[in-house]
């Protein structure tokens, strides 16, 4: 696997604005389930997103290269030993392998913390997130899901990982 010099760490609130153009990006609200915001909504959900990194109870990372914020990844659900993350980064910085080698990050951190059991979920169409997954050796579960978002019905398609 190709080495991309990411890091994950916590995300400072100066960066809030890095993370509110995310969530604005139409092309990322297309399979990062984020609703219509204004910019103001967009920089207060930002500004929560960098306080969760920050904090030790919930699982947000910032993902950064050379010091420079390209997207993150946060939590979606824990279950007794299990976590689902979510993540997305910005299309400026897609396709560079940061998306794969920040859930590889995340893994490691996550299995070292005592989770046994890490799941993450993707739209049939997103193809680029799947591939992530398989990149990290996250295996395609039996069950999918429908989900309602943006006027059309989607069919989540699950992989999970078990720590080795």
């Amino acid at each position: 696997m190709k080495q991309t010099k990411i890091a994950l760490r916590p995300i400072p609130a100066a960066d809030a604005g890095v993370i509110a153009d995310i969530l604005l990006n139409d092309s990322v609200k297309q399979t990062y389930m984020v609703g219509d915001l204004s910019r103001e909504e967009a920089y207060q959900k930002a500004l929560r997103i960098a306080s969760l990194s920050r904090g030790e109870d919930r699982y947000v990372r910032g993902i950064y290269t050379a010091n420079r914020l390209v997207g993150f990844l946060n939590e979606v659900e824990i279950t007794d030993s299990s976590i689902e993350l979510g993540w997305v980064v910005a299309p400026a910085h897609q396709n560079n392998g940061y998306a794969t080698e920040a859930v590889r990050l995340a893994m490691d951190a996550l299995f070292a913390k005592g989770f046994s059991r890490i799941i993450a979920g993707a739209f049939s169409e997103n193809a680029a997130s799947m591939r992530v997954m398989e990149k990290n050796g996250m295996a395609r579960q039996e069950f999918t899901e429908p989900i309602e978002y943006r006027g059309m019905t989607h069919t989540c398609i699950y992989y999970a990982k078990s720590k080795p």
